[in-house]
């Protein structure tokens, strides 16, 4: 599964506007998984996601917990996805969400 991180345009960010673009995400084939009033978490299959976005996924892993890489930040960013015609209306922007970093006590 491929992890998302959906930017809603400022016009849909009330409670009737993310249930209408979460409607509208799940119709394009993505599963919400987490929402706020700003964005809206979802994944979705390697496969759907090349026929949406028209790339290729890869997999990034994240530290696991005590793993050093000295002088990198563990942290991974995704360029901005092309956004599909049909959730133009509600999406000002889209990326895979980052993997998971681990905080060392």
């Amino acid at each position: 599964m491929i992890k998302l991180q959906i930017l809603l345009r400022r016009e849909w960010r009330t409670t009737q506007g993310v249930e209408e673009a979460r409607k509208s995400l799940a119709s394009a084939g993505l599963t919400p998984t987490a929402v706020g009033l700003a964005t809206i978490s979802a994944e979705m299959e390697s496969q759907r996601f090349e026929e949406l976005f028209g790339l290729k996924a890869l997999q990034v892993e994240g530290n696991p917990p005590g793993a050093q890489n000295s002088g990198e930040s563990g942290i991974q960013e995704s360029p901005d996805l092309k956004i599909p015609e049909s959730l133009l209306r509600y999406v000002q922007g889209i990326t895979i969400a980052p993997p998971h970093l681990y905080m060392n006590e």
